[in-house]
């Protein structure tokens, strides 16, 4: 269906898709009858553009793991905030806390969560960073069971399984849908796998569009969905989940992009 559907379209390039994709979401807007085809055409877009993000991961995730082998500024900060509320919510010490790192990439974040004390468990959908992290298990660098290829719409662990479950700078590859879609599926995910009133976090490009893009720094084009804090608030409050923590900050890199960073608490089910 997907190729019949972009040999009709004549959608070759990904900047064609992404362009078709914000057609059909303005189309929504106006659409006063059933939408669903529209959402099922728009998520055949969706689903190329991904594997495209993810052929650019497989291809470039050595370059990848040089450029981000080490906590940032922002990327230290973020993780002193998700401690300081696993303390203060969850009240366990790092030992007792299973945490479930989505779009884990080369390694550098269950090197340091490991480091912590947490049970850190990473996933990726993407081949050439499981062979990384593969490496760095044989090297004894990253513990065994601490990382598998899935993707995070649909995750192969059981319901309650974490303490905690991490997304940072991973819903920005998802474009966004409605709800039952993309986003809402992987966050749909991280509610079932988390424990009543565990924490998520989750940190995005701050904005209101879908871009393909080359970020210049060897790494290829990817799709980028950028969010305002409102977008996120939504997103999170229709799953359940109550806010318990926002900030807006620049990036490490380009001071002309801005981070949302958001902790919010699964809400009991009692």
């Amino acid at each position: 269906m997907m190729g019949i559907y972009l040999q009709e379209k004549k959608l070759t390039t990904p900047e064609e898709m992404v362009a078709e994709f914000v057609s059909l979401s303005k189309l929504l807007k106006t659409c006063n009858g059933n939408v669903a085809p529209i959402h099922q055409e728009m998520n055949i877009i969706a689903n190329n553009l991904i594997l495209i993000t993810k052929n650019t991961y497989d291809k470039t995730c050595i370059k990848y793991q040089e450029l981000r082998n080490y906590l940032h500024d922002k990327d230290r900060r973020s993780w002193e905030n998700l401690e300081k509320h696993i303390n203060t919510y969850l009240k366990k010490s790092p030992k007792e806390i299973k945490l479930l790192d989505v779009g884990t990439g080369p390694g550098r974040d269950i090197i340091y969560a490991h480091k912590q004390g947490y049970k850190i468990t990473g996933v990726d959908n993407s081949d050439g960073v499981i062979n990384i992290l593969e490496r760095l298990n044989r090297e004894k660098l990253i513990p065994d069971g601490s990382y598998y290829k899935n993707d995070m719409r649909k995750l192969q662990f059981e319901d309650g399984s974490f303490d905690v479950v991490r997304h940072n700078a991973s819903l920005i590859h998802l474009p966004i849908i409605s709800y039952g879609y993309t986003v809402d599926q992987a966050i749909s995910e991280a509610k079932r796998v988390l424990v009543d009133r565990g924490l998520l976090y989750v940190s995005v490009k701050k904005g209101n569009s879908l871009r393909f893009a080359d970020t210049g720094e060897g790494l290829g084009g990817r799709i980028f969905q950028y969010y305002t804090q409102r977008m996120i608030k939504a997103l999170l409050q229709r799953h359940d989940f109550t806010i318990i923590f926002t900030i807006v900050e620049p990036s490490t890199r380009s001071k002309n992009e801005k981070w949302i960073s958001v902790i919010a608490q699964k809400n009991s089910i009692l």
